[in-house]
This record gives structure tokens, C-alpha cells and sequence, in this order.
């Protein structure tokens, strides 16, 4: 019996070391600076220098074409835009950056009705696999149950059910894929206008009815999010640009009461803090289909028509 428990510490010490040399080789993969797509590992690592910086979910990472704007500011830009993400989850890229980095002149807010609710869960959760032991994401990870002391202990153990994630990005590595259309944070996307999607989007939604009495509370956690990066601004004097980027006119037609709500909200906030808001809803941008690739989501062509405009109308601002 002595002989057993000792061969099956043996073996379970050997699996031990084999599944943490798997995750460990992963994870140096994924947090690799020299991969394209290398924010995460530039702003965990403390290496992001920019002037200016961009924060807000895909919209964010789609519209700015950073390089457009640091011709017109002479500032060095980056994009923090990630996909699919409100400002309660996106903190953790927040806390981080302002943690571990040196800080901003300048940082633009790309923000609309989605970036301001909230998410019950972590976003994309493998993309942070990484970096689980870090104070940020653990904070917010505990605030959403989703906190996990298995993930932190046992190897191999976060990857679980993520074949096909690990599979993918491998692939994509491998391939060189991971460069197309990305600079700086921005992930810029080359495509035309997709009228099938449009035409599903519009069937969907045709009979959609958002409930204004739930708008307080939809939008609550939201703002004192908000609030609290701007609080933050002003007290290292960061100057901010809140911005509502372009989104397919036809698309206010839809909770067009939950999108005035939300814009009331942002010029209420705004005045607050006494800082620049511009909603481009009614910019000429927004009425050619050319200039995106689906309804709520600028093409290469809309990106750089917008930042042109966006850059400008910073350095304007900034010169004054």
C-alpha cells in the first residue's frame, strides 16, 4: 500500500508538471509582445507609451484610425477599443493601463448605449486567460462571481473547454494572420457594406421596444463607471473627448427613445465635468452606406473620413 500512494504522488506530481508546462507555454505565447494583436501584454507589462488614448468597445477599436489622428494632433496614439465590451468589464484593461503605464495627454471616450450597460459576466473570457492572476482582472472577475481559485491553481485548468480558441489563435500566429489590418490598438476592417446582415438586422429588431422604465437601471452602474474614469482625468488633468461615433442613420429608427435617454444622459455628464461631447448621429458620415461594413460599424473608408474629422477636431480644441 506504501508503494502505491507513493507511485500515485509520483504520477500525479508528473501530470502536475506537465499540464503546468503546457499552460505555462501558452501563455507565453499568448502574451508575447511581439505579436500584433500585443495590447494586453503591453499594457500588463507597463510598456504602452501614448499621448493619447482611446477607450470603448469594437466601435472604438473599429473607427479610429489611429494613425490619421496622430498625423493631425502630433500626438502618439493607441486604441484600447475592445470588442463587445462595457466600461464595467472594461475597466480591467482601465485599472491596468493607468496602474502600470505612464499616463495619457489626451484620452477619447467612444461611447454609446452598449458601452454603457452592464455585462453580468466576463467578455470573451479567453482572452484574458493569461492574465487571471493580476489584481485588475481579479477584481472585477470577484465583483461577477466569476472568480475562480481552480483557474488559479490548477495548471492547465483555465483552458479548459477553449480548444478551438487555442486551436485558432495558434493558426493565426502561425500564419501571420494576426497583423492584418492592426496598428496600434485600432483593428481597422476593409470591407463593404453587407446588405444581407442589414436586412436580418432590421427584421429582428423591427418589432423591438426598449422599456424606458428600466432605463435608470440599465445605465446606473454605467455612468458611476464613467464618472469615475473622468474623475480620474481630472485629477491627473487628462483632457477628455467623449465622442458617439457613426453609426447607419436608418439605425435610430430603433429604441430611438433609449438612444436620446443615453444621450442626455452623456451631455448632462459632460457639462458636469465641463468637457467636450460631440454626438456624430447626424454627420454627413452616417447616410452613405459605403462608409460601413455593417449597420453600426465604420469600414476602412468611414475610419478614415471620421478620423480625419476626429483628429482635427481634437487639435482644434487642443490649440485653443
Amino acid at each position: 500500500m506504501k508503494h502505491f500512494f507513493k507511485r500515485l504522488a509520483i504520477f500525479l506530481t508528473l501530470i502536475y508538471v506537465v499540464l503546468f508546462g503546457f499552460q505555462f507555454v501558452l501563455d507565453k505565447i499568448f502574451i508575447n509582445e511581439n505579436n500584433c494583436n500585443n495590447t494586453f501584454s503591453k499594457v500588463f507589462n507597463g510598456n504602452l507609451e501614448a499621448d493619447l488614448i482611446i477607450l470603448g468597445n469594437s466601435r472604438a477599436e473599429a473607427h479610429y484610425d489611429v494613425n490619421i489622428i496622430a498625423k493631425a494632433t502630433n500626438y502618439k496614439a493607441y486604441n484600447l477599443g475592445l470588442s463587445g465590451t462595457p466600461l464595467n468589464v472594461l475597466k480591467i484593461t482601465w485599472n491596468a493601463y493607468i496602474n502600470k503605464n505612464k499616463l495619457p495627454r489626451v484620452i477619447v471616450l467612444d461611447l454609446d448605449y452598449n458601452v454603457l450597460g452592464s455585462a453580468n459576466k466576463i467578455i470573451n473570457k479567453f482572452q484574458y486567460l493569461p492574465y487571471i492572476n493580476k489584481a485588475e482582472y481579479i477584481s472585477v472577475s470577484k465583483s461577477l462571481n466569476e472568480y475562480s481559485l481552480m483557474d488559479k491553481y490548477i495548471p492547465f485548468y483555465k483552458y479548459r473547454g477553449y480548444s478551438e480558441e487555442i486551436s485558432y489563435n495558434l493558426n493565426k500566429l502561425s500564419k501571420k494572420k494576426a497583423c492584418l489590418n492592426f496598428d496600434s490598438g485600432s483593428i481597422i476592417r476593409d470591407k463593404l457594406w453587407n446588405e444581407k446582415e442589414w436586412r436580418n438586422f432590421k427584421k429582428n429588431r423591427i418589432n423591438e421596444v426598449a422599456d424606458s422604465k428600466l432605463f435608470d437601471s440599465i445605465y446606473k452602474n454605467g455612468i458611476i463607471e464613467l464618472k469615475s474614469i473622468l474623475d480620474f482625468c481630472k485629477k491627473e488633468s487628462i483632457k477628455v473627448f467623449m465622442i458617439w461615433s457613426p453609426q447607419y442613420f436608418e439605425v435610430q429608427n430603433f429604441k430611438n427613445n433609449q438612444r436620446h435617454y443615453v444621450d442626455s444622459l452623456l451631455v448632462s455628464v459632460s457639462r458636469q465635468y465641463n468637457i467636450s461631447y460631440t454626438n456624430f448621429s447626424n454627420d454627413s458620415l452616417v447616410y452613405d452606406k459605403t462608409n460601413f461594413y455593417n449597420h453600426s460599424h465604420l469600414n476602412k473608408k468611414g475610419a478614415e473620413l471620421f478620423s480625419k474629422k476626429v483628429g482635427h477636431w481634437i487639435n482644434q480644441s487642443l490649440i485653443k
